[in-house]
């Protein structure tokens, strides 16, 4: 989802970084624990998000990678 929404926010002129944190937040599974997470503590900025989902997306590799 990420990799896809950053394609598409990288075609639109002048999106602000607040815009795209609204919208990309709007695209997560609702009970995922990425959502739990950004709602209980939410990013400020979209540095502040992506570096959550960077920690997100190596969680689960490190999972996958263990099954």
């Amino acid at each position: 989802y990420i990799l896809r929404f950053n394609k598409e926010a990288r075609v639109v002129n002048n999106l602000q970084s607040k815009v795209v944190l609204m919208l990309v937040k709007d695209g997560i599974r609702e009970k995922s624990p990425f959502f739990i997470s950004i709602s209980k503590t939410p990013p400020e900025t979209l540095e502040e998000f992506l570096k959550k989902v960077e920690k997100y997306i190596n969680y689960e590799n490190i999972l996958e990678a263990r099954s």
